[in-house]
């Protein structure tokens, strides 16, 4: 945990009832429009990750490194929290997320304009679906009003915080 306190990183933890980890949502605020080189998961030291406060002065990206939940109310407590984040931070320009299997991807490929930043390695099956061939990962970058304009999402926004709790709760 020191290590992502110093690198400007953001970990939201999620435990059950008897504390064992089900989820975690880590993201942090970057430069808007880096390159794919300079955010490769495979080398986040040399991201150029923003102060949080520096975060809320000027333009920015929103990255999504990695996201995981074991449960239901994990993965959907950490899409909410991404939604809340882009909805009360006006200054997200864009969200960039490694997605590491097809279904984080379909949700994006299928209803976003996205652009296509990186793919992992190539490997013989699981993963990410892109062209045809199976990635470890696939890093993409969606503009944060084509996220928050879908019908879906714009529907629930007013009521997120609820939702948040709720599922905290649970």
């Amino acid at each position: 945990a020191g290590d992502i306190q110093q690198s400007k990183m953001v970990l939201n933890t999620f435990s059950d009832s008897s504390s064992m980890l089900v989820g975690h949502l880590l993201y942090g605020f970057v430069p808007i429009e880096q390159g794919a080189s300079s955010l490769d998961p495979n080398q986040l030291s040399a991201c150029p990750f923003l102060d949080l406060e520096k975060s809320s002065e000027q333009p920015v990206d929103l990255y999504v490194i990695s996201t995981f939940g074991s449960l239901p109310s994990p993965r959907m407590a950490s899409i909410l929290f991404i939604l809340d984040i882009l909805c009360q931070n006006t200054h997200i320009r864009n969200m960039v997320i490694n997605c590491h299997d097809q279904e984080a991807y379909a949700i994006f490929e299928t209803s976003t304009d996205l652009e296509l930043l990186s793919k992992g390695n190539e490997i013989p099956f699981g993963g990410v679906k892109v062209f045809g061939k199976n990635y470890k990962y696939a890093q993409i970058r969606i503009k944060s009003e084509s996220i928050l304009s879908l019908k879906v999402i714009s529907n629930i926004l007013p009521f997120i915080q609820g939702y948040i709790q709720k599922l905290l709760k649970d």
